[in-house]
């Protein structure tokens, strides 16, 4: 496959005679869901993440990837994974397990908030 610039790709379609338009990938993530899905979405979440951890030699598990992407793509729409996206969650379990794990505990207990699953270590 080649990387095709997003102008080109209307040309593309129009030849579907042509060529094979079921082989065409692109890394816009939201491209891939708008045309081909939010399955085809979610797997060029996997595969683009793994390209960028790969680049710098780092082996990642696949099914991480994975669980990143299903949480993006589990409505059906594109999901943001960010910390500013954390921070809007209801679930302070949830924010407590992404990145700043301390500022979203001190914020949690500051402000008094519940959440209804109780962890047990037993």
């Amino acid at each position: 496959m080649r990387d095709i610039p997003g102008d080109i790709r209307r040309a593309f379609y129009n030849n579907a005679h042509v060529l094979d338009i079921n082989t065409i990938y692109s890394n816009d993530i939201t491209l891939m869901a708008s045309k081909y899905g939010i399955e085809s979405c979610h797997r060029s979440i996997v595969k683009e993440m793994n390209n960028v951890f790969g680049v710098y030699g780092i082996d990642v598990n696949p099914r991480h990837l994975t669980l990143v992407a299903d949480y993006m793509t589990f409505t059906g729409s594109i999901a943001p994974f960010s910390r500013t996206a954390m921070a809007s969650s209801t679930s302070s379990l949830q924010k407590m397990t992404f990145e700043t794990t301390m500022s979203f505990m001190r914020e949690t207990l500051v402000h008094g908030r519940l959440h209804f699953f109780i962890i047990l270590g037993l």
